[in-house]
């Protein structure tokens, strides 16, 4: 469970950090894990970013209106500059694979 500050109810985004480091290492190898390159998923700490902020809320088993109630008020929904690529966002693919590269050969050549 994410701690919340006291004034405002709201994780700060050091406590999502240290969730998402206790759960998978880093930033970086939860970005690996949902196949986005790592810059993605530090751009939601900072800015409305649907895609990464559902990556996150999902590795963390809540949603992203509970991470960030401002960003999902309803005049922030109404600015779809933002929300332009909010459905069907995939979450993480938990491949145990990851660091083998090994390529295999078509058969018949």
């Amino acid at each position: 469970m994410l701690k919340k500050t006291h004034e405002s109810r709201v994780p700060h985004k050091e406590d999502i950090k240290a969730a998402v480091r206790k759960h998978y290492g880093s930033m970086d190898a939860l970005a690996i894990l949902c196949g986005v390159h790592k810059s993605i998923l530090r751009a939601a700490l900072i800015r409305p970013y649907p895609k990464a902020e559902a990556l996150i809320a999902k590795a963390l088993s809540t949603t992203a209106p509970e991470l960030w109630p401002e960003r999902y008020t309803k005049a922030a929904l109404e600015n779809h500059r933002h929300w332009r690529r909010l459905a069907n966002v995939p979450g993480p693919q938990f491949n145990t694979n990851v660091t083998d590269k090994t390529v295999k050969k078509p058969a018949g050549n």
